[in-house]
């Protein structure tokens, strides 16, 4: 249970792009001139990886056999896991016919910083890294396709947005021009590779095709600046008279330039070990390699990395949805789709349904499918006045009540403060 505290709270010190941005809040009609809005969210889960193997791997705990192997039970050939933490702040202005004679325009700035972390993985990867070759005697391991990136950035970033009504509904439209400044990034792709092991280990061949690159390692400060960039944001959203809301989103379309002394490495090899026998390779999250003098194995086979420039596409996320009200002002059900461009990522969708309780509260539970997780349910509670604006909850119920058979800790909490009517 300690654990499990010490996770939520984590997460709620963080933010996850996907399940709540601020665009959410620019409203269909003008209720306030000014507005600022706060959002701290985050998430950590895997199609495979269960909670507990999370839980542990966070706190740097002793990873058991236990769940290693209910981790396994979970896997496919292709497996997912990631993690985004982040927060924002933003200040909105509502002005009515000032660039234009119809409609109302809006003005807003914000700044935000981000963490994203995603991984592709095969499960004799899994295997082999916490486990250990053994298993694999007499044995060819084929790798292909295995994906680690990581990404640390903080925007600041500004936009317009607008509303027009017509005889058919309301329709806003936003636009938005953001600076980002990079802290950390690391991208490992292991393309391709075979490792086979001798019976009783006496030796193992080894074939790889990978690139990596990694910002600037000398650059220790926890605001150290390793590369710039810019993004865009395009939303648009439309109210029917008929009340079928839906919206699309395209949020962080961009790129990094990362600093003359990131790293780059391009590499395929093949070698062979004599007397190798790799054992739990990744314990702790830390590397264990009991193979001798380690150092001396990665330099022969394994050469230098080159300080060059190198730029990077910002992972993209794309959003659509939509709403209905089943019983006007008391039952809507909400539809939404998410994706993430340049990182590995599944389709993820959404189906909320929203009760209001009362005249200022609302219940939303929900279940979801995709991204980086399988199945799981989640509940949001939602307060509203003129006053301000209040969501708070978790899409991931299952990885907190089955932490060995399931995957996922996730919690958001917004605020929009209405400062003047």
């Amino acid at each position: 249970m300690k654990k499990v505290s010490l996770i939520l709270c984590i997460v709620f010190l963080s933010f996850d792009i996907q399940t709540q941005n601020f665009y959410s809040f620019l409203h269909d009609t003008c209720i306030s001139k000014r507005g600022i809005f706060f959002s701290t969210q985050g998430f950590a889960n895997s199609t495979s990886l269960n909670t507990k193997f999370i839980q542990t791997w966070l706190n740097s705990g002793f990873i058991s056999d236990k769940i290693k192997n209910e981790s396994l039970k979970r896997m496919n050939n292709k497996n997912y896991a990631g993690a985004c933490f982040s927060g924002s702040a933003y200040y909105m202005v509502d002005q009515y016919n000032t660039l234009s004679k119809t409609g109302l325009i809006g003005f807003f700035v914000g700044i935000e910083s981000n963490y994203m972390l995603s991984v592709k993985f095969q499960n004799d990867l899994f295997r082999l890294a916490f486990i250990g070759n053994k298993s694999f005697e007499n044995d060819t391991i084929i790798l292909n396709d295995n994906k680690f990136i990581s990404l640390a950035y903080d925007k600041i970033g500004g936009g317009i947005y607008k509303r027009i009504s017509n005889e058919n509904g309301i329709a806003l439209g936003s636009v938005t021009l953001n600076f980002l400044i990079t802290t950390k990034y690391k991208n490992i792709h292991l393309k391709n590779a075979e490792l086979y092991t001798a019976p009783y280990a006496e030796f193992i061949n080894v074939k790889a095709n990978f690139t990596s690159n990694i910002s600037d390692t000398n650059a220790k400060s926890f605001i150290s600046f390793n590369g710039y960039g810019v993004s865009t944001d395009l939303f648009y959203k439309f109210l029917s008279y008929k009340k079928l809301k839906y919206y699309f989103l395209i949020h962080n379309l961009g790129f990094i330039k990362m600093n003359k002394n990131s790293l780059n490495l391009t590499h395929d090899t093949a070698f062979r070990f004599d007397g190798i026998e790799l054992n739990k390779v990744i314990q702790n999250g830390n590397m264990t390699w009991n193979i001798g003098n380690s150092d001396s194995i990665i330099n022969s086979y394994i050469p230098s990395y080159k300080k060059e420039t190198f730029f990077i596409p910002v992972p993209c996320n794309l959003s659509a949805g939509l709403s209905y009200p089943v019983i006007k002002d008391f039952f809507y059900v909400y539809f939404d789709l998410n994706y993430i461009l340049f990182i590995p990522y599944r389709p993820k969708y959404k189906l909320t349904a929203e009760y209001k309780l009362n005249k200022f509260l609302k219940i939303s539970p929900a279940v979801s499918y995709g991204g980086f997780n399988k199945i799981n349910a989640g509940i949001q509670l939602s307060f509203k006045n003129k006053y301000l604006e209040i969501n708070t909850g978790s899409d991931d119920i299952n990885g907190l009540l089955l932490p060995y058979k399931s995957s996922g800790l996730s919690a958001y909490f917004s605020v929009l403060f209405n400062l003047q009517k």
